[in-house]
């Protein structure tokens, strides 16, 4: 049984995982409101033959149903000034047929049945009802158990030196933005990607969101580090191969070895990139600095001729909304080792 580790969410991706199963299991659609204080709202729709509906969200994975009980208690002054027709409460907390009836005891007369109190097996019931809410939350997907133990399983069957360890703590504050899917369709299609983009835009931390997926998928992952003469010496035709190679013209053209274009590396390049398009199994995702791609195309006259601007996904600030920008700030404050207060 699929089980999903909801204690890497933050509490705005955790609401916005609630709100995307409850519009597809009640088919309506739900208000949500930004971050801060929510007076005992988090998700409503006044639009309902019910009345009026409040989701109450609570995110408590890390600290337990008692904490859970407490936050209820400190709740129903709010829930009492809202006097909802509905009220319901989800949370991260793995519940007990008792726990659900000390929370209704709590919050009576509010929550009217307790099958309105969504805890972790709910929710993780509602994941198997809608897999299509999985599949559109790729972050939620790529922290399930299921994907980390397989990750975990494939690294070490592959000997490899990957630190799957340093992707594993980025996946809490990952933030979905529109360059994901788009990568990952290049990808898919001509089994190369190149993500260019200014520095600090967010091509490794999209390279490695990339490269976990394909682990879970049962792929060797060979991360090049030592330049292409080894990638070419661990290709495998026959297997499923992803090779990543992080600023890869920044290492091979400019920087500090401009000579290695003397050594035909570009031709090398070209040479491995056919070798994988023409593979039936291998992936190839590479990063680099757009200017220094431009400049690339400039030197070398290989490059330039060749269809590697036809694998290319440019990740540009306009890829993340303003409320991307601010929900990448919130999970890493959220996840810090910053006090609260």
């Amino acid at each position: 049984m699929a089980t999903h580790d909801f204690s890497r969410l933050s509490s705005y991706d955790f609401e916005e995982l609630i709100r995307d199963l409850l519009q597809a299991d009640w088919r309506i659609r739900l208000e949500t409101f930004k971050p801060g204080a929510d007076s005992g709202i988090d998700l409503r729709c006044l639009e309902s033959s019910q009345g009026k509906i409040i989701i109450q969200c609570k995110h408590f994975a890390q600290s337990g149903y008692r904490k859970l009980l407490a936050e209820a208690r400190k709740e129903l002054p709010k829930i009492q000034k809202l006097s909802p027709s509905r009220y319901v409460l989800a949370t991260s907390v793995a519940l007990s047929p008792k726990n659900k009836k000390e929370i209704s005891a709590t919050l009576r007369p509010f929550i009217k049945r307790q099958s309105d109190i969504l805890g972790k097996a709910d929710i993780e019931n509602l994941l198997r009802l809608h897999p299509k809410v999985e599949t559109a939350n790729y972050k939620l997907w790529l922290t399930s158990s299921a994907v980390l133990r397989r990750v975990l399983h494939n690294a070490e069957k592959c000997q490899t030196e990957f630190e799957v360890e340093r992707i594993r703590r980025k996946l809490p504050i990952f933030v979905q933005n529109n360059a994901f899917p788009r990568a990952q369709k290049i990808l898919s299609n001509s089994r190369i990607v190149i993500i260019s983009g200014v520095p600090g835009i967010g091509k490794t931390t999209l390279a490695d969101m990339l490269l976990f997926a394909h682990l879970e998928r049962g792929y060797e992952p060979i991360v090049i580090q030592g330049g292409l003469e080894e990638a070419k010496r661990l290709f495998d035709a026959h297997s499923k191969q992803i090779f990543y190679f992080d600023d890869f013209l920044g290492q091979t053209f400019l920087g500090d070895q401009p000579e290695m274009l003397a050594k035909n590396q570009d031709a090398i390049l070209i040479s491995f990139i056919e070798a994988i398009r023409h593979s039936k199994s291998s992936r190839f995702i590479l990063t680099t600095r757009e200017h220094i791609l431009k400049e690339a195309l400039n030197v070398s006259e290989r490059i330039a001729k060749s269809p590697i601007l036809n694998h290319r996904c440019v990740i540009e600030l306009s890829d993340y909304t303003f409320g991307q920008k601010a929900r990448i700030l919130y999970n890493h404050l959220y996840f810090s080792d910053l006090p609260v207060s």
